[in-house]
């Protein structure tokens, strides 16, 4: 059977499983506790391995046909939500990883067989950055545009699903130029700050530039938009409600307070402007330079990739404080115990529960189920 016929029954079994309504529910709550409006409860979401036979088919498999790479997340991550009928807005995206804005600059691109794409020729070397030899970034030719037609027959194939399609991965303007120039990065910080500067405003500018094209093609508005993310370092099926995209920081995990707030925060205030704000994102140990990210015209959100390196209650008070949002990523160890898991963050938000969405991995559906339930129970 090809890759279309299996499309059209897991999209089946999405339209069997879907509940429009309560998808638009979702949608509402998530909107209210991203706008600190009062609700009744904190968004919860969750994520867990079917208990299914599902497809799994190869990244690069996946990678060279849209049908595939749909059927992978509509079965690894939508699924879940809707098997157990959490607070999520299911969401899929063009899954091509972190290479793409940097390919339109002229990166080369591997694929591996079963792992996410890497870069393998940079366009500013060693030594002094050039910034004129990025030229300006082409986003209708090559994996830019393919992003695009991807999109595109997610957006057909998904219609009247509930099912949303969100933004490929944009990175941030940082990011984005650590893998324009590697390690060389980190050098220029000391080095060449003014060229780096110049690169810096090059790679805002191309992130604005494509996630502008990117909503325009899904037709989401600029100032909202669909986030999700089914490995463990990021969020799942999340309405942003204020703040259409989301910045990730990641390689900012390894710079000095002063430097992000040099190299960083301003090119981010500059990426999340025409969008009302944004989702900030980084994995890694990042309090050091938490009290700079909340104080970032922009900010509107905060996730962080690694919640085993913070305190809840200390990065809750941080953005309740600066009224951000904060979307937090956790995971419930097998075997734990789910009403003290839940317990902590009762005791942690005392009854304040505006600015909070939470998205927990667990281990199986009777899990997740059981978390549903505690959960339910314990904020009413």
């Amino acid at each position: 059977m090809g890759s279309m016929d299996e499309l059209r029954r897991v999209l089946a079994r999405v339209g069997e499983l879907s509940d429009l309504d309560a998808i638009e529910d979702n949608l509402k709550m998530m909107r209210d506790a991203w706008r600190f409006k009062s609700i009744n409860r904190p968004p919860l979401t969750l994520n867990f391995p079917p208990p299914i036979k599902l497809h799994n088919y190869k990244y690069r498999e996946a990678f060279e046909d849209p049908a595939k790479m749909l059927i992978n997340q509509l079965e690894g991550n939508v699924y879940p939500h809707l098997m157990v009928r959490d607070d999520a807005v299911p969401s899929v995206r063009a899954d091509y990883g972190i290479v793409v804005i940097p390919s339109a600059f002229g990166c080369r691109v591997k694929v591996p067989e079963d792992d996410m794409p890497w870069i393998t020729s940079r366009v500013l070397g060693d030594g002094r950055p050039n910034p004129d030899c990025l030229g300006e970034p082409i986003f209708d030719e090559g994996l830019p545009a393919r992003v695009l037609e991807t999109e595109r027959f997610f957006l057909e194939a998904l219609e009247d699903t509930g099912v949303h399609v969100y933004l490929a991965d944009t990175q941030g303007p940082f990011n984005i130029a650590h893998h324009l120039m590697g390690e060389n990065i980190f050098i220029s910080i000391y080095r060449y700050p003014e060229e780096l500067k110049e690169v810096l405003t090059k790679t805002a500018k191309a992130y604005i530039d494509y996630s502008r094209i990117q909503k325009e093609v899904i037709g989401e508005p600029l100032n909202e938009g669909a986030h999700g993310w089914d490995r463990r370092d990021g969020p799942s099926g999340i309405w942003m409600g204020l703040g259409g995209v989301r910045l990730c920081d990641d390689s900012a995990a390894m710079l000095s307070p002063r430097h992000f707030k040099e190299f960083c925060a301003p090119y981010n205030s500059r990426c999340l402007k025409p969008f009302d704000g944004g989702m900030w994102h980084s994995c890694g140990r990042v309090n050091h330079i938490l009290p700079t990210v909340v104080e970032t015209e922009g900010v509107k959100a905060i996730n962080l990739g690694n919640p085993e390196m913070h305190s809840f209650r200390e990065v809750r008070e941080l953005t309740y404080r600066r009224g951000i949002c904060l979307i937090w990523k956790d995971s419930l160890k097998e075997g734990s115990d789910i009403r003290s898991f839940v317990d902590g963050f009762v005791k942690a938000l005392d009854g304040e529960y505006r600015g909070v969405i939470f998205s927990i991995d667990v281990p199986s559906i009777k899990e997740a189920e059981k978390l549903k339930s505690i959960w339910m129970e314990a904020f009413t």
